[in-house]
C-alpha cells in the first residue's frame, strides 16, 4: 500500500470509529510501566513519527499530524503498550500499586522481626500506629549498646519508606506525588530530629515513641487534606 493510500485509510477510519459508537476514552497501558517511562516512550515515538513523515515527503502536508500519530501508535504498540478503556487502565494501575505496596509492607514486617534490630523494636513498635501506652510512658533513655542498633534500624526502615514514596511518585499520579512531597518535606526531617534527640540522650524512649506517633498522625492529616 502506498504512503498516500495508507494515509487516506487512516483519515477515513478515524471518524468511522466515532460513528460506530466505540469507546472514545482510550489510554495507552503497559503493565509495570511508570508515567515517567510512558512520557519518554511517547516522546521517542512522536519523534519517530516526525522523522517518518519527513522521509516520506509529508512535511507541511495537511494530514501530516495524522501520519505522525499513526506512526507513534505503531511504535508504542511495538514497545508493548496497548490501548485500553481508561477505567480498565485505572483498575489495573491501582492493582499494580496495591501489589507493590503489599510487597513493601511485607519487607517492613520482616525488617521488624530481624534479630539484629531486637534491642530497638523491644522499645518501640514496628509501625507508629501500633505504639502502646506503655511504650509512650517508658522513662528510660537509650543505652550505648542500643545507639548503633537505633541508627541501623532507622536507616533500614527509612529506606523502605522511601521505596514506598518512590512507588507513589512513579505510579500514583498527581495524588501520589503530593503524598511523596509531604513525606519528604515533613516526615523525613521530623523523623530525623526525633531519632537524633533519642540518640543524643535529649529525650526518653517514651518521648521518642510519643513523637513517632504524633508525626504519623500529622502526616496522615496532611495526606487527607491534600486529597480533599
Amino acid at each position: 500500500m502506498s504512503v498516500y493510500k495508507k494515509l487516506f485509510v487512516v483519515i477515513l477510519v478515524l471518524p468511522l470509529i466515532g460513528c460506530l459508537g466505540l469507546p472514545s476514552q482510550k489510554t495507552w497501558y503497559k503493565s509495570g510501566a511508570t508515567e515517567e517511562q510512558f512520557r519518554r516512550d511517547m516522546t521517542s515515538c512522536r519523534q519517530y513519527g516526525m522523522q517518518s513523515a519527513q522521509a516520506n515527503g509529508l512535511a507541511g502536508n495537511l494530514f501530516v499530524e495524522a501520519w505522525i500519530q499513526q506512526q507513534a501508535n505503531e511504535c508504542l504498540s511495538g514497545l508493548g503498550y496497548s490501548l485500553t478503556d481508561s477505567s480498565s487502565t485505572s483498575s489495573a494501575s491501582n492493582s499494580n500499586i496495591a501489589n507493590a505496596r503489599a510487597e513493601i509492607q511485607k519487607k517492613i514486617k520482616q525488617l521488624c522481626a530481624t534479630p539484629e534490630y531486637k534491642d530497638y523494636y523491644s522499645k518501640t513498635a514496628c509501625l507508629s500506629v501500633d505504639i502502646t501506652i506503655e511504650q509512650m510512658a517508658d522513662p528510660s533513655k537509650i543505652t550505648p549498646i542500643q545507639k548503633p542498633i537505633l541508627l541501623k534500624a532507622r536507616t533500614a526502615a527509612d529506606g523502605l519508606s522511601k521505596e514506598d514514596m518512590k512507588l507513589a511518585r512513579d505510579m500514583g499520579g498527581v495524588q501520589g506525588n503530593r503524598m511523596a512531597d509531604i513525606y519528604d518535606s515533613y516526615m523525613v526531617p521530623q523523623n530525623d530530629k526525633n531519632t537524633l534527640d533519642l540518640y543524643n540522650g535529649r529525650i526518653t524512649w517514651g518521648e521518642y515513641n510519643r513523637k513517632r506517633k504524633e508525626i504519623y498522625t500529622e502526616m496522615n492529616a496532611q495526606f487527607k487534606k491534600s486529597s480533599s
